[in-house]
C-alpha cells in the first residue's frame, strides 16, 4: 500500500491528523491523475462498509474540511471537474460493492452526415450495388446509391433506411466503424443499432424483401433495439453464434481479436445457440449474460451488471475484472492507437474501474498510480515498460 493510500484510509477511519490531512490535500491538487486516485480509493474503501458512497461529494467536503483549517491568508487553487472513477483492485484488494441502480441510458444523438470520397479514419458504407463512401460531420440530408436514389437520411438516429425503397429483392449494405468512433442507425424496420469502435455490420437494405427472418451480421460490437415483429424473429449471426429475438434491447460484443462472443441482453429475451444448433440454444432473461468461448466451444450464462457492458453507448468505458492485457485492447480501439507493452509482467494485472471522456494518457497515468509503469507515446504508439 503506498503512502497516500495509507493517509486516504486514515482519513475514512477518522485517524488522520492536520499535518498528514494537509499534505494530503496538497498531493490530490498536484495533479488530475491523484484527484481521480484518490476518489477511487474513497469510493472502494467505502464500499467496503457497505455504505451508498458519492466520491465526489466526499472530495468535497474533504477540501472544504481542510480549507477551514487553514490560515486564513492560504487560498486554494481553483477545483477542476472530472469524470473517470478508476477502482484500482491491485494495491488495496477490497472488494467492489455496487450501490447504483440506474438503469441504462440511451443518448440520442442528432448525427451529422457527408458521404464524401472513401477515408481510412472515416466511416465507411458499403451500398448494395458495391458503391463504398465514407460518413463523416459535414451536414448532407441524403445518402443515395450509384443510380441516385434515395436510401437512407439523416435523422434524430443517426442515419436511417427508407422502408419505402424498392429494390425489388434482398440486398445488403455494410457499414464500417474504424476505431475511435461509434455510430448510431435506424434499419428499415425500425430498429436502432448502436455500433461501437471496430464493428464491421452488414444488413438488408429493405426487410420487407426477408422472408420468414430478419438476418444481420456482425463483427466487432454492437447495442440493438430491436422492432417488434412475431411473424420475422430478429437474428444477429456473430460468426460462431446466431441470436435470435422478436424485440428486445441486449447487446452483442464479438471481436476477432477476444476469445469470447458475449450477449448480454438488457430487456425482453433473447435465444442464443451455436451456428445451426438451435435445439441447443441458451435462453436469457433481463441481466443475464451468455458467452461463447472460441477456444473450447463452450456455451454458458450468468448474472451480470448490464451497466458494465452497454456504458460505451454514453462513451464510458466500465473495467470489471479484466487484465491488463485485456485493458489495452480495449484502449487501443477506443482511441485508435497502437501499444506496445514490453511490462509483460502486468498482463494478468487484475481491475474494475470506470473512465468517462478522459484522454488515455490520463487513464494509463492514473493506473500507474497503482501499479507503477512508465510508458511513452509517439503520435499513435504507446509503449509500456517498468
Amino acid at each position: 500500500m503506498t503512502e497516500y493510500q495509507l493517509l486516504i484510509k486514515k482519513l475514512v477511519n477518522k485517524h488522520i491528523s492536520l499535518e498528514e490531512k494537509n499534505k494530503l490535500q496538497l498531493w490530490i491538487q498536484e495533479d488530475d491523475a491523484n484527484k481521480i486516485f484518490f476518489t477511487n480509493t474513497l469510493k472502494e474503501l467505502e464500499s467496503e462498509k457497505r455504505v451508498i458512497f458519492n466520491a465526489d461529494i466526499a472530495y468535497t467536503k474533504f477540501i472544504q474540511s481542510t480549507t477551514k483549517e487553514q490560515p486564513k491568508t492560504f487560498k486554494l487553487p481553483p477545483l477542476y471537474k472530472y469524470a473517470a472513477i478508476l477502482v484500482l483492485a491491485i494495491m488495496i484488494g477490497y472488494g467492489i460493492i455496487n450501490n447504483s441502480k440506474e438503469d441504462i441510458t440511451t443518448k440520442v444523438v442528432d448525427t451529422k452526415i457527408n458521404i464524401d470520397t472513401v477515408d481510412n479514419d472515416a466511416i465507411t458504407i458499403t451500398l448494395a450495388d458495391g458503391t463504398t463512401k465514407a460518413i463523416t460531420s459535414e451536414t448532407v440530408d441524403v445518402l443515395k446509391d450509384s443510380k441516385g436514389q434515395a436510401i437512407a437520411k439523416k435523422g434524430s438516429n443517426g442515419l436511417v433506411f427508407d422502408n419505402d425503397v424498392d429494390n425489388g429483392t434482398l440486398v445488403y449494405n455494410e457499414i464500417f466503424v474504424p476505431n475511435s468512433k461509434t455510430f448510431k442507425l435506424e434499419l428499415s424496420d425500425g430498429t436502432i443499432v448502436w455500433l461501437n469502435s471496430g464493428t464491421r455490420f452488414k444488413f438488408p437494405q429493405n426487410f420487407k424483401y426477408t422472408t420468414d427472418k430478419r438476418t444481420v451480421y456482425l463483427t466487432g460490437e454492437a447495442f440493438f433495439d430491436v422492432t417488434t415483429n412475431k411473424s420475422k424473429p430478429f437474428i444477429v449471426n456473430s460468426n460462431d453464434i446466431q441470436i435470435e429475438v422478436l424485440g428486445t434491447q441486449f447487446n452483442v460484443s464479438s471481436y476477432e481479436n477476444e476469445k469470447n462472443i458475449a450477449t448480454t441482453l438488457v430487456e425482453g429475451s433473447v435465444n442464443v445457440f451455436k451456428n445451426e444448433m438451435h435445439n441447443m440454444a441458451i435462453h436469457l432473461s433481463p441481466g443475464f449474460q451468455a458467452s461463447f468461448n472460441r477456444n473450447d466451444g463452450n456455451l454458458s450464462k450468468r448474472k451480470v451488471d448490464t451497466r458494465i457492458y452497454t456504458s460505451w453507448i454514453d462513451n464510458k468505458l466500465i473495467i470489471n475484472n479484466l487484465k491488463f492485457s485485456e485493458i489495452l485492447f480495449k484502449l487501443e480501439r477506443k482511441y485508435d492507437v497502437t501499444i506496445i507493452n514490453k511490462a509483460q509482467n502486468m498482463d494478468n494485472a487484475i481491475y474494475k474501474g470506470e473512465f468517462g471522456e478522459e484522454s488515455i494518457e490520463a487513464i494509463l497515468k492514473t493506473i500507474a498510480l497503482s501499479t507503477p509503469f512508465k510508458y511513452e507515446i509517439n503520435n499513435k504508439t504507446i509503449i509500456i515498460h517498468n
